[in-house]
């Protein structure tokens, strides 16, 4: 038995000297379900309310800044997932694109990804650690962020970013926009 309990120490030990990093102080007791969590994008739906929530983190020398930068994150996850399915119905819609409205397509695409309105995100939970390197002894925390937006919001901020770019696209490229809107409106 004595052998057992050695092995299982040394074994122990053993994998202690080789992880990435130690966890020194958090912000819980214990790590939240969405900090583990692989998905970064969730749709619930709960009494015909749909919502969708995501999780950013970020690193930094203090717990303020590891702060910051996660929010940072998450607004960037928002404003990416809006501009990716905007994206996505440009380029359905257009399907062939002649050359010569290549250029005009991408500056669009920049331009909606611009107008993207993110006021219906609101911070669900937090969670930091401090953390410290087990090789380089360098301490620094890790911030996580859980964020949510109601859909009818997330459509609304697809939609009004889009919406902007309508009067200065070229007359071609307009109808086809245009099909767009009415498709991310749903009519």
């Amino acid at each position: 038995m004595k052998i057992v309990i050695s092995l299982m120490f040394m074994l122990t030990m053993g994998a202690a000297l080789y992880a990435d990093e130690v966890v020194l102080t958090s912000s819980a007791d214990t790590v939240p379900k969405w900090v583990a969590e692989t998905n970064q994008w969730t749709m619930v739906t709960n009494k015909k309310v749909v919502t969708v929530y995501f999780k950013a983190g970020g690193t930094a020398d203090t717990v303020k800044n590891a702060e910051m930068v996660a929010k940072a994150e998450s607004i960037g996850i928002l404003a990416q997932h809006i501009k990716s399915i905007v994206h996505y119905e440009f380029e359905i819609s257009l399907k062939v694109v002649d050359g010569k409205f290549e250029p005009y397509i991408k500056s669009t695409m920049s331009a909606v990804s611009k107008n993207i309105d993110i006021s219906g995100m609101k911070k669900v939970d937090t969670y930091w650690e401090l953390v410290q390197d087990a090789q380089s002894k360098k301490k620094y925390y890790s911030y996580y962020v859980l964020s949510s937006i109601d859909y009818k919001d997330l459509r609304k901020s697809m939609i009004d970013a889009w919406s902007k770019e309508l009067d200065s696209m070229d007359p071609e490229l307009k109808k086809k926009a245009e099909d767009i809107l009415k498709k991310l409106e749903g009519k």
